[in-house]
This record gives structure tokens, C-alpha cells and sequence, in this order.
């Protein structure tokens, strides 16, 4: 085992890398390896395998799918780090910062604040004169960070001193609605009294930021950086949503609505860009709307206001954050035990470790004598079970509640996962998505 004299800041991803070398025998070329990077840090766990992959693509001629390959588990809770399948030449490379990895390019990336207090430290088979706005080095000082990672607003990495009373540019590269909540929390907590947040996944998904905020995708966001590059005093202003009539082009559809039925009308998957990646429950919701149907739905999940605001208050939403959308004074009164418990048609399970269930009230509005069972397409990966699996009602207006368990069952691959739960009689079908992404 071999590694460098120099200590490190736990979430300094990229200014020292120390390699601990666990020769194992695979294969007959290649070797696992354990690439230790300092003390564990609480970055999320995404986050966390999307650079490990960065830097393994660097001796991978820039392939993030080999890299992938490659990558055989991460180290998060003792120290950070990463197990990899490697060559010697291979491990030699990753063994020490790369400047010409793509993975270290600094383009785009802002200028080094006047504040920073890190420099640059040379090394074995590495010059000052190669570092960069991305790589260099802080001399064993705690709680400071590259302009890269400011720019993310990573945990801790904001200065507050300038932070506060300013509304802030962030970029974003994770999905999950739960890693966009908690970038806003994070400017908050340092002062922030908004964000502009630079979705680099181009998702079109509402957020229910803790501070107000604005979503752009890449483009504007580039723009944005320009003008805040360019300008002696930029200036920003978030206003209250509100519908914009006659505007050209036209709004683009959010990536939640329902759009469209599962198959088009030729019967054929939906496509949803140029690309021909398929559309999800993301796209299409439940399905197409049928005017007709909506006249007898048989069952719905009635919800009141004070249920929403229930949701919010779950969220973690204080009641200044819940001003700005409630436009009143209304309070935190109570709390679901978990948010997925607002009695909505669709059922979203973000971090399954295990085993999760959630509750639903569904409402006679059909015939006063009906018998419903469900029928359940579970997500790859998941065991659904309903119960009751059978509802049987006496009366409109008759309510009847259900549990719906989720258990992981094998290893599906990353993200989101779709299934739907329906519940049927001889006449009509209730169906609604389930969407779930094991953490």
C-alpha cells in the first residue's frame, strides 16, 4: 500500500488522490485496485459514482461506458474511494492528477476567486506550472473548496459572508427531485434569498424549492453566466409564477404531464426525442385523457387544500417557504409520516433501501354496490403487494383505504422504474402510476 504524505480536506475531490493498491488476482491482465481518496465525505451518493466514473474514464481513452465496466464498487462510509479493474499501466495513470484528463478540463469553469487561500502544489511526475482553474491544492487547510465545486453549491462550499442576501446561480446535474430540494436548502442555509438553478438534465419537472427559484436548462444557464461574467453589477429578480398568455413559442410540455397513451397510434412505443429514447411515466402520466370517461370515473382520490399544505409541511417547507405558496398564513399544523402519503392517483418512491409502503383513500363515485380488484404491474426489480387486494363498497361516497408495499427483490439497474397499480370491475379501469428508483 503506498500513499501521499500530504493530508486532505474529506470533500476535496480533486486535489490529492492516494492510491491504495488491494492486489487482487482477476483475470490475467487486469487487477482490482482500490483507489483511496481521503476521509468520507456527504456528497450524494450519485454524485459520488458520477466522478468516480469521470476519473476512471481518464484511462479509459474518455469512455464512460468502459469506465462504468470497469468500476466494481464505491467506498463511502469508512473513507472515500473506489474498487476498479484495472491494468498496472492503468493504476500508474490514476495514481497521481492527470492534467490532460478530459476529466480536469477547466473550460468553462469560473475564475478562481480572489479569496482562495489553497495553492498550487507540485509533485512526483506533476508542475505547478500544469495546474489549472479545476486542480490545485489547498496546504492542509479544512473548509475550503475549488471554484468547480462553488459552483455546484455543494455542501459547505459556499462563503457566507458573500452568499448572503444574494440570489445564486447553481448547476445541477442529478434527476431526482430530492437532490434539486436540497441544493436550495443548502443556499439557504448560507444566506441565500433565492436560486437560479442550471438544470443540466434539461428536465421540465416543478420543484418545491424551500427558497424561491428559477429553472433554466444548459443554454440559458450559459447565457445567465455570461451576463453575471460580463456585467459590473448583474442584477436578478425570481417573480411569483404566473400564466403567460400568447407567448412564442410556445411553453414545452413538463416532463410529468400526461401526454399520451403508453403506445402511439400505430401502436408503436413513444418516442420522445430525436434520440428514440422511449417516454416513461414522466412523459405520459397515467395515459391519454378520455373526456368521456372522466363523466364516470367510478373511483378518485379526493384530496382537500389543507392535505397540500400537509405535503409541503413534509417537504420541510418553514412558514415563510410556505407564504410564497399559499399566499396566507397558514402553518405547519401536521406532517405525513412521509410526503409519498399525500393521497395522489400516481406513487413516487425516490430512496428505496428496503421495504417502504404508502397509503391511499380512494372514493365511491360509481355505482353504490362495486367490487374493484387490483391489478399490479410492478416496477423491474420491486414486489408490489396491495392491501386489501379487493374493495368492496355498499354506497357512494363510501371511502376505503389501501396499503401499497414496495420490496426490493434483485438488483435492477440505476434510476427510476415504472409499473402501475389499476383497480378494476367488469366496466371500468383506475390506473395509476408507479414509479420507484432503489437507493
Amino acid at each position: 500500500m503506498s500513499s501521499s504524505g500530504y493530508s486532505m480536506n474529506s470533500v476535496l475531490f480533486s486535489l490529492f488522490l492516494f492510491l491504495l493498491v488491494a492486489k487482487v488476482s482477476f483475470c490475467f491482465s487486469t487487477k482490482v485496485y482500490v483507489v483511496y481518496m481521503g476521509s468520507k465525505s456527504w456528497e450524494n451518493p450519485d454524485d459520488i459514482l458520477k466522478e468516480n466514473h469521470q476519473i476512471l474514464a481518464s484511462v479509459h481513452s474518455g469512455s464512460i461506458e468502459e469506465a462504468q465496466a470497469s468500476h466494481v464498487y464505491s467506498y463511502k462510509h469508512g473513507f472515500r474511494g473506489f474498487a476498479a479493474k484495472l491494468s498496472d499501466e492503468q493504476a500508474s495513470q490514476i495514481s497521481r492528477i492527470w492534467p490532460e484528463s478530459p476529466s480536469f478540463s477547466d473550460t468553462d469553469m469560473p475564475e478562481v476567486p480572489l479569496g482562495w487561500k489553497g495553492r498550487c502544489q507540485s509533485g512526483e511526475a506533476f508542475n505547478a506550472s500544469t495546474c489549472n482553474r479545476i486542480i490545485s491544492a489547498s496546504q492542509a487547510f479544512a473548509g475550503y473548496f475549488t471554484p468547480y465545486q462553488s459552483s455546484y453549491c455543494l455542501e459547505s462550499s459556499l462563503n457566507k459572508t458573500k452568499t448572503k442576501g444574494k440570489i445564486l446561480v447553481c448547476r445541477h446535474v442529478e434527476r431526482s427531485t430530492e437532490s434539486k430540494v436540497k441544493k436550495s436548502k443548502i443556499v439557504k442555509e448560507a444566506g441565500g434569498v433565492g436560486m437560479i438553478l442550471i438544470d443540466e438534465t434539461d428536465q421540465d419537472v416543478a420543484v418545491p424549492f424551500v427558497i424561491p427559484s428559477a429553472i433554466v436548462g444548459k443554454k440559458k444557464g450559459e447565457t445567465i453566466l455570461s451576463y453575471i461574467k460580463t456585467t459590473r453589477k448583474p442584477m436578478s429578480r425570481i417573480l411569483a409564477a404566473k400564466t403567460v398568455i400568447g407567448a412564442r413559442p410556445a411553453p414545452r410540455v413538463a416532463a410529468f404531464s400526461s401526454k399520451a397513451t403508453i403506445l402511439d397510434k400505430r401502436h408503436r412505443p413513444i418516442i420522445v426525442d430525436p434520440e428514440q429514447t422511449r417516454a416513461n411515466a414522466f412523459d405520459y402520466g397515467s395515459g391519454f385523457l378520455n373526456p368521456l370517461r372522466v363523466l364516470n370515473p367510478g373511483l378518485i382520490y379526493d384530496s382537500e387544500p389543507t392535505d397540500f399544505i400537509t405535503f409541503l409541511c413534509s417537504l420541510g417547507y418553514d412558514q415563510r417557504s410556505l407564504h410564497l405558496v399559499t399566499r396566507d398564513n397558514e402553518t405547519c399544523k401536521s406532517k405525513f409520516t412521509t410526503a409519498s402519503n399525500l393521497n395522489y392517483p400516481s406513487i413516487a418512491v425516490a430512496n428505496l433501501k428496503d421495504n417502504f409502503s404508502v397509503t391511499r383513500i380512494v372514493t365511491n363515485v360509481g355505482k353504490a354496490t362495486s367490487i374493484y380488484k387490483s391489478v399490479v404491474s410492478p416496477p423491474p426489480g420491486v414486489n408490489v403487494t396491495v392491501t386489501p387486494n379487493r374493495l368492496v363498497f355498499t354506497r357512494i361516497g363510501q371511502k376505503i383505504k389501501f396499503s401499497v408495499n414496495f420490496k426490493v427483490s434483485s438488483s435492477p439497474s440505476k434510476g427510476y422504474k415504472f409499473g402501475f397499480l389499476s383497480w378494476t370491475n367488469r366496466r371500468l379501469q383506475v390506473t395509476s402510476p408507479l414509479v420507484v428508483k432503489v437507493g
